[in-house]
């Protein structure tokens, strides 16, 4: 599979990007899209890769997926003594899936239909 395009940039410029990622990140995202297209990376000089997908296509297909086919929880390892063991974002296959399933009906459509109002 090859890897989405994005920046490659020396270390001062990615600090720089960081800054404004962490403070304006749907500026920066909306920006790379439309440089480098549907799927792109934050930045090619990073050990950990991280690809964006803004097609929706792809996003169903991504979340329609085996989950066993991704490992989300390593990359988010960083948020553990922010949000902790449990928290859906740090969790894989079959823990996710429960806690998915446990959080998923508050968030029905119908459910929050009174919130909208």
């Amino acid at each position: 599979m090859k890897i989405p395009d994005g920046p490659s940039s020396p270390a001062l410029i990615r600090r720089l990007r960081m800054l404004r990622w962490i403070f304006r990140p749907l500026e920066v995202l909306e920006e790379r899209a439309k440089r480098y297209g549907e799927n792109f990376v934050i930045s090619k000089n990073t050990s950990r890769l991280v690809v964006y997908f803004s097609n929706p296509a792809a996003i169903q297909q991504i979340f329609t997926a085996d989950p066993a086919l991704f490992d989300t929880s390593s990359a988010n390892e960083i948020l553990l003594p922010l949000l902790g063991f449990h928290s859906l974002i740090l969790l894989d296959g079959r823990s996710h899936q429960r806690q998915r399933r446990l959080l998923m009906p508050p968030f029905h459509g119908d459910a929050c239909e009174p919130m909208g109002s």
